[in-house]
């Protein structure tokens, strides 16, 4: 008990640093409205912009901004949501390169995010922390997340644990500070095999939401980009 108690001790500093996430008072492009993507900023920031473009891909914007557009997966889309996603995103322009795995200087121009719930059968000391998790930074990660990143100072294909959540979620760089800028790139990711290299299990559900973010926040700078939403199955 005393051990559990000091582990809950030592992940408050964590938790406390975790930037509060919740839905943005900034409204929202309609026609993403429409689609069933929701808005989040964080609490004491400025909030990234999101519009949806004729062509069917969404432009991102961020000047010392973060935000995350989240679109909760409904069931039909569920019960294929560990199938191959496909998505295609450009960066135009981007901020300084940052460590991603420092919580005060993760900053990058574009990342997805899939989210999960929390794995089934945790003891009581894994609620206690997600709860502790979700009491400041809100319920939208309070489970697991795999986040593919464009952007940071590590090469692509590497692994980092996300500074804030370094149990529960994971930053895959596909596309490091190397990556030129005005092309567009196509990715596929196997998120079922992503998931057990992060967490070292299969996930025990599916994703309930995908989310894409951008994130200057932290050391300034502009990021200008551009993504065809993420799909899943066949591309």
């Amino acid at each position: 008990m005393r051990a559990a108690l000091l582990a809950l001790g030592l992940m408050l500093p964590v938790a406390a640093a975790a930037a509060t996430l919740e839905p943005s008072r900034t409204p929202l492009d309609p026609a993403l409205s429409r689609d069933g993507w929701q808005l989040h900023g964080v609490a004491g920031r400025m909030t990234a912009r999101f519009a949806a473009q004729p062509d069917g891909t969404i432009a991102v914007a961020a000047e010392r901004a973060v935000a995350f557009l989240v679109r909760p997966l409904p069931d039909p889309e569920r019960a294929h949501s560990l199938q191959p996603l496909h998505w295609r995103w450009r960066v135009d322009a981007a901020p300084p390169p940052t460590d991603l795995a420092r919580a005060d200087g993760d900053d990058r121009p574009l990342a997805v995010h899939v989210i999960f719930p929390a794995p089934r059968g945790e003891g009581w000391f894994g609620r206690l922390r997600r709860s502790l998790v979700a009491a400041v930074a809100g319920d939208l990660f309070a489970g697991r997340v795999l986040s593919y990143v464009w952007g940071g100072t590590a090469p692509a294909g590497t692994l980092v644990p996300n500074p804030y959540l370094p149990d529960d979620a994971v930053l895959i760089v596909r596309r490091g500070a190397d990556a030129p800028l005005g092309v567009w790139m196509d990715e596929t990711v196997d998120v079922a095999a992503d998931y057990r290299t992060a967490f070292g299990r299969p996930p025990s559900d599916p994703p309930t939401a995908i989310a894409i973010s951008s994130d200057t926040d932290d050391r300034g700078g502009t990021a200008r980009a551009q993504i065809v939403p993420p799909r899943i199955g066949a591309p």
